[in-house]
């Protein structure tokens, strides 16, 4: 617990020292790092009253640890625990037959040694247990009877069609013996004799689907047996057969009603988090809920079209995953990347020609990465059965997901906003969309292809580039927006909220795990998946700091590789970092005997937006509130940063560099030049 505990305090302390504001020299300690301390204090409280309280799962009941160890892929204890779970109540057929099946299947024993094998200490539950070792065995003869029999005499019609569960051995026979018209007639039997015994419909099923195909579409047609059947191997059936209404029904039946609880709220949490942070990216006109939900709810239910398109080219022009690279390469791109790609940008496309939402070209991206969050909510009910996913799924594939969706919608922004030849403008959507297929497909293929096995940590890597990119692409659609104002930028205030929301998403998969499988297990697991957490959110962190938002500036992409090695070489106790000051008010003054304008000064004002001078990114243009006059230079605009690296404009009267800014210089350059701007002598600033 205490490796735990040591863990936990160093997330904590990560956050706070990614996210706090610099702490101002009149701020006590305690007002400054108030929330921090509580935070940190609830995930420590959690992690001590789960390791006291609930350190193992103790589970008494035989079902319950069944159950698990199948979960877990335990299957040698579940062996184990069927026999004594026979032994237990020695009446009932079907833990016995369960429990012969086990032995016939991870024994592998011959058939004398199974004959030989003590199943039941009651002569005719032994019996049965014989006979359906027979039944296992290929071209058998049910000859166990004669080891047994009532005072050595052979029973001809034993099994006893009469019986309930005999005939299910019968027909279980006759299917290892591959004589299915007669395992039909016998399973049949079991099922008028004994309707509510669930192993004679999947064997039913086998029998059927190989003998008689109108028999068999009947079979799984019919709702009370398709309730015991594998529902994936049912799915693909009803496609096969055209069954289309039954087909959807089952998928979004076993997707939206038969879900599990844990995955709902999991996913619920991953998907709110993010809608959040989204929202509050659009900074300037904020888009309401009731459409944000619209949008996720359809990119949710469209999701289940993949299956449909899947199969298509599974079962019709037979394209599927084979284990050579160029194939496997080819279905993630082109199958999977393609149709999950078009799925998304349904609900996407549907609210740009139905609505009128799109008024800015953030919004684009806000909706298009909202119908992806809709989308990974879906996949996720699957995958966050596990609760071990919860982390991983929130941070790699939801993001992932809305970075694909991203790059169709930033390509629709570039061809309404910025190209001007109809050419380009009919080229980039197309672009875009194959880019985000073989993005998503790259990132597919590296984790499920068995020829790259081993090599997921590129995966990893491109998942680090991509978000490095999304951002860039909602840098740009910010700074384009016609409601830009620079006031109403919180860029820190989102990096803080994305922090904390990772944080208690590991708290969540924490106390899940504690409660599945005890608090024993869930500090291994936090101890192993803490190093791919905690570089996200350094990198996270990285990425916002250096959001710039510039009005109408296209930015051209660059990866600050130098900048991102001194960022990590002294994290997370790092002395003082730039802070990004846009929407700062300031107080400028300077000595009265400055002949340039101290008779002017003091003035207030705002920082407006940060500028690039001679290749350093920490000047800032600052807004006048009251002109300051000086002959061929701006009178309300002037450039400014500290003098001293070891200063910020949050300290108390620091000396500034305040630099004039001569009338016709072009403010949107990516990089200004110092000869052009005119220095005044001393200044200071403080804050306001």
């Amino acid at each position: 617990m205490l490796i735990t505990l040591a863990i936990a305090l160093f997330i904590v302390v990560i956050v706070a020292s990614r996210t706090t504001r610099n702490r101002k020299t009149n701020e006590s300690f305690w007002k400054h790092y108030a929330k921090y301390i509580i935070i940190g204090s609830a995930v420590i409280l959690t992690i001590v009253l789960m390791n006291v309280f609930r350190p193992r799962v103790y589970l008494y009941n035989l079902e319950e640890i069944i159950e698990v160890a199948g979960k877990t892929d335990n299957e040698y204890v579940a062996w184990e625990k069927r026999e004594i779970r026979s032994k237990l109540d020695p009446y009932s057929v079907p833990k016995l037959l369960e429990y012969v099946e086990d032995c016939e299947k991870f024994e592998n024993y011959d058939k004398n040694s199974l004959i030989k094998e003590e199943y039941s200490d009651i002569p005719e539950m032994q019996r049965l247990a014989l006979a359906h070792v027979e039944a296992l065995i290929p071209f058998s003869k049910f000859d166990s009877i004669y080891k047994i029999g009532e005072d050595g005499v052979y029973q001809e019609n034993y099994p006893d069609t009469t019986l309930p569960y005999h005939n299910y051995i019968i027909g279980k026979r006759k299917l290892t013996d591959y004589e299915f018209k007669e395992a039909i007639v016998a399973l049949n039997r079991e099922k008028q004799l004994n309707p509510d015994y669930k192993k004679t419909y999947p064997a039913l099923y086998a029998a059927y689907r190989i003998s008689n195909t109108e028999d068999f579409r009947e079979f799984i047609t019919e709702r009370k047996n398709a309730q015991y059947l594998d529902q994936r191997e049912l799915v693909g059936d009803y496609f096969n057969l055209g069954e289309y209404y039954l087909y959807f029904k089952t998928i979004y039946v076993n997707r939206f009603i038969d879900f599990n609880f844990i995955a709902l709220v999991s996913g619920l949490m991953i998907s709110l988090v993010w809608m959040i942070f989204l929202r509050n990216m659009d900074f300037f006109r904020k888009e309401r809920w009731i459409d944000m939900t619209i949008v996720f709810l359809l990119g949710a239910l469209f999701t289940n079209l993949c299956h449909f398109l899947y199969d298509t080219a599974h079962y019709d022009l037979g394209i599927q995953l084979n284990g050579e690279a160029a194939n496997d390469l080819f279905y993630c791109i082109g199958v999977i990347g393609f149709f999950e790609e078009l799925v998304k940008f349904l609900p996407w496309i549907l609210c740009a020609s139905l609505t009128k939402r799109l008024k800015e070209p953030i919004d684009y991206i806000i909706y298009a990465s909202v119908a992806a969050l809709g989308f990974a909510f879906t996949e996720n009910l699957v995958y966050l059965e596990n609760p071990s996913n919860i982390v991983v799924r929130f941070i790699m594939s939801t993001t992932m997901h809305m970075f694909d969706a991203t790059l169709i919608a930033y390509s629709m922004i570039l061809a309404k906003y910025r190209f001007k030849s109809a050419r380009a403008k009919m080229l980039a959507p197309v672009v875009g969309f194959w880019l985000a297929c073989i993005a998503h497909g790259f990132y597919d293929f590296w984790l499920i292809s068995a020829s790259a096995e081993g090599l997921s940590i590129i995966t990893t890597i491109f998942f680090f580039v991509a978000i490095h990119f999304w951002f860039y692409m909602i840098n740009n659609a910010t700074n384009q927006s016609p409601y830009f104002d620079g006031k109403l930028l919180r860029i820190k205030e989102n990096n803080e909220f994305l922090s904390l929301s990772i944080l208690g998403i590991i708290v969540l998969q924490y106390v899940i795990f504690c409660i599945e499988y005890g608090a024993l297990s869930a500090n291994l697991m936090l101890r192993f998946g803490t190093v791919f957490t905690i570089g996200f959110l350094l990198y996270i962190t990285f990425v916002l700091s250096n959001f710039r938002a510039i009005q109408g500036q296209w930015a051209r992409y660059s990866f600050p590789a130098m900048k991102l090695l001194r960022e990590y070489i002294d994290i997370p106790f790092a002395s003082r970092k730039a802070e990004n000051h846009t929407g700062q008010h300031l107080r400028i003054f300077c000595s009265k005997t400055n002949q340039y304008i101290g008779s002017q000064l003091p003035v207030s004002g705002h920082c407006e937006r940060k500028v690039t001078v001679n290749n350093d990114e920490n000047w800032y243009l600052f807004r006048l509130n009251q002109g300051v006059e000086m002959n061929g230079f701006h009178s309300n605009l002037v450039i400014l940063k500290p003098k001293s690296k070891e200063d910020d404009l949050k300290d108390e009267k620091i000396e500034i560099y305040l630099m004039f800014i001569p009338l016709g210089l072009d403010l949107y350059a990516e990089n200004i030049s110092m000869k052009r701007l005119r220095y005044t002598g001393k200044a200071y600033s403080r804050p306001i």
